[in-house]
This record gives structure tokens, C-alpha cells and sequence, in this order.
């Protein structure tokens, strides 16, 4: 099974910016508390309109929640979700989707929770080394990669997903 695409520069970028806006917020003191809100809405306006820009427009960023049109057929390890994109196909097309979200768990114990996940799809790779790896349907492909957290007992896993073509 052939992607329809791959990682395209946009998406990449997008999902950085999402991960870099998400990670500096994780942190939080009474003092910071109190513009939290505000702070949120205007990076992730930010980060939509640099990556809007970059990418030719129509990406939904979406902080704490997934982004419209998630498939459903897609497991995620946790439903704490830190930040999620959709980013449009070309000329209509399906387009593919970041998101990262948090687990409590250690990483190890996360990759074997994920590894589980994604036992009904044909899994590509895998890699314990760098706790990641691909899987795939005949309607998606999942890059899947697992880090550690803000401690080690706590991980952060990211999903790239992207449509595969007929």
C-alpha cells in the first residue's frame, strides 16, 4: 500500500509548532495561571496563521481536543489529548492529521499499550530503540511516536496520520 502522500514540508511544520506551543505550556504557576486562557487562544491563532500561511490555509489547530474529522478507526493510548491538526489534501483531497496527547505511564509501558492498539493493522515498523514505528489499513497510515514526558514516569505521544490511496 502506497501513502497518497508523504509528510509534506506543511505538516511537518505544523506539527512542530503545535508540539513547541503545547510543551512550553506545560509548565504553570499561580502567577501564569491567570492568563493561561488567554495566552492558549492566542497561540493557537498564532499557530494557525503561521501555518495557514506556510501551507496555503484551511489548517484547524485544535489545543486539548481533536481536530474535525479524526477518523475514528484511528486508536489513540490516551484521551488526553495536549494538541491536534488537520491539515487539507491537495485539490480536495483527504488531507492528514497530527496530534499529540499525554499518558501517566512510563514510555516502555505506553510502546506496549500502542503495539496493542495497532495488533488489527499491518504494522510496517517498529522501533524500540526509538519508540516508534508505522502501521497502516487500506483507508490510513499512523507514524506513531512515543517520548518521554516531564518525568520519566510520563510520556507524550505523537501520531501522524495520513490517507493511503486507493
Amino acid at each position: 500500500m502506497t501513502p497518497k502522500r508523504f509528510l509534506t514540508p506543511a505538516m511537518a511544520v505544523a506539527g512542530s509548532v503545535v508540539a513547541t506551543a503545547s510543551l512550553t505550556a506545560c509548565g504553570s504557576n499561580p502567577i501564569n495561571s491567570a492568563i493561561d486562557g488567554a495566552a492558549d487562544q492566542l497561540a493557537e491563532q498564532g499557530a494557525e496563521e503561521i501555518v495557514e500561511g506556510m501551507s496555503g490555509g484551511g489548517v484547524d489547530i485544535e489545543f486539548e481536543s481533536l481536530p474535525d474529522g479524526f477518523p475514528d478507526e484511528v486508536p489513540l493510548v490516551s484521551t488526553s489529548i495536549v494538541s491536534g491538526v488537520a491539515i487539507p489534501g491537495e485539490d480536495g483531497e483527504e488531507g492528514g492529521f497530527s496530534v499529540n496527547v499525554s499518558d501517566d505511564r512510563d514510555p516502555e509501558t505506553v510502546a506496549e499499550a500502542v503495539r496493542n492498539d495497532f495488533a488489527d493493522w499491518e504494522q510496517l515498523n517498529w522501533n524500540d530503540a526509538l519508540l516508534g514505528g508505522q502501521y497502516t489499513t487500506s483507508d490510513w497510515s499512523v507514524v506513531v511516536a512515543i517520548l518521554e514526558g516531564d518525568s520519566e514516569s510520563d510520556s507524550v505521544v505523537g501520531y501522524t496520520v495520513i490517507p493511503v490511496a486507493d
